[in-house]
């Protein structure tokens, strides 16, 4: 059985298309959705009351991993799928998620689509993320940001786990006494959602930012060591449009030996060489390209060394990178793959006299604006 945990508070903009989503997703499997309010004041009650649901009822206490292993902690199911209701549930194929979920120690990653407001307008970056656990063998651990790892102590008498929980140092509540040792096995599941927490104005986004931001520096207090917390107080400079301070982090989790095979150090990596170009530190920028074997596996890199290489005035170099990057059929960010590199491919075209190739590569970008804006010049 699933049971789908959810925190809210103040959800219901998102709370009756996010329900909704779930039960036409799931219809036809045994399932559950587990929501614990944390202290809504508007219809959120109502609506899941509407749906059939019975809110659980929790105080927040500033710590998001807390409130999800209380969700976890009233769930009827084996396997805990954890959604936020900004996320909208768009692709599911439940037969093979259930097939795919087939040991306690596999952890399921599923794909969100992010949407994000900027005064470039509206735009999707895509990440895949740990959200499917078995509840016996994994909990939730952070204040914020919060990872999905497994359950590496048995509960006290009192029934929490107080070491387990590495990077809170708070008490979380557990569903299994015994101790478990194996590793995780992580798989991809075919779930697919729509998230639009950052689609806001920038007044809510500044807000939502700085909120972030105070409780990743309360966790980064409790373990200064974690590249993973600096990591995401860099992307929280980023989303403040704060370069100095968010290479300043990045930097500083850079220095840890780091797998380039996972996710947040590839984003990392990427955001960091645009810091380094928006401060006009081109020689730094530039050193990147002693890693670009380890991270040319993406390409949001490839597009951003491609770039960097442009400033530098390495242009052949930048024309291998931005035809590399056109190879990849993803982008986590939206045009990375496609009519960024084409158009700055058509902006060396154009440089070194070459119009009518250049035409041909801004032709191929689209409506992309600047892209448009050449065309209309040459």
């Amino acid at each position: 059985m699933i049971s789908v945990c959810t925190i809210m508070k103040n959800e219901e903009k998102h709370l009756d298309n996010f329900l909704n989503a779930i039960e036409s997703a799931f219809k036809g499997i045994e399932y559950e959705i587990v929501l614990v309010d944390t202290g809504s004041a508007d219809s959120s009650v109502d609506i899941a009351r509407s749906h059939g649901i019975e809110p659980v009822f929790d105080e927040w206490r500033g710590d998001f991993s807390y409130s999800r292993n209380v969700a976890a902690s009233h769930a009827k199911g084996d396997i805990i799928i954890s959604l936020d209701c900004d996320e909208y549930i768009r692709e599911c194929d439940t037969a093979s998620l259930l097939s795919l979920m087939n040991s306690k120690n596999v952890i399921g990653k599923i794909i969100i689509d992010n949407h994000q407001t900027s005064e470039e307008g509206d735009s999707i970056y895509q990440a895949r993320l740990p959200r499917a656990y078995f509840k016996e063998y994994a909990h939730y651990e952070g204040i914020v940001h919060e990872q999905i790892l497994p359950i590496i102590e048995s509960r006290s008498d009192s029934g929490y786990c107080t070491g387990a929980n590495t990077l809170t140092g708070t008490s979380i509540p557990l569903n299994s006494a015994s101790n478990i040792s194996t590793s995780p096995v992580y798989v991809n599941l075919p779930l697919r959602v729509e998230h639009f927490g950052y689609a806001l104005s920038s007044e809510d986004m500044e807000n939502k930012t700085q909120r972030n931001l105070s409780l990743l520096c309360k966790q980064l207090d409790e373990n200064p060591e974690d590249p993973f917390t600096l990591f995401h107080i860099g992307q929280c400079y980023n989303m403040l449009h704060d370069d100095e301070n968010a290479a300043a982090y990045y930097s500083r989790a850079l220095c840890f030996d780091l797998d380039p095979a996972l996710e947040y150090v590839q984003m990392m990596v990427t955001a960091y060489g645009y810091n380094l170009l928006h401060l006009g530190r081109l020689e730094d920028a530039l050193s990147l390209s002693g890693v670009y074997e380890e991270f040319a596996t993406s390409a949001d890199f490839c597009t951003m060394m491609g770039l960097v290489y442009m400033r530098n005035e390495r242009y052949m170099d930048a024309l291998n990178c931005f035809l590399k990057a056109v190879t990849f059929p993803t982008a986590r960010s939206a045009g990375a793959n496609s009519y960024v590199p084409l158009y700055n491919m058509g902006l060396i075209n154009e440089m070194f006299g070459n119009k009518e190739g250049a035409t041909e590569l801004y032709k191929k970008c689209g409506s992309y604006k600047p892209a448009a804006d050449r065309l209309a010049e040459i």
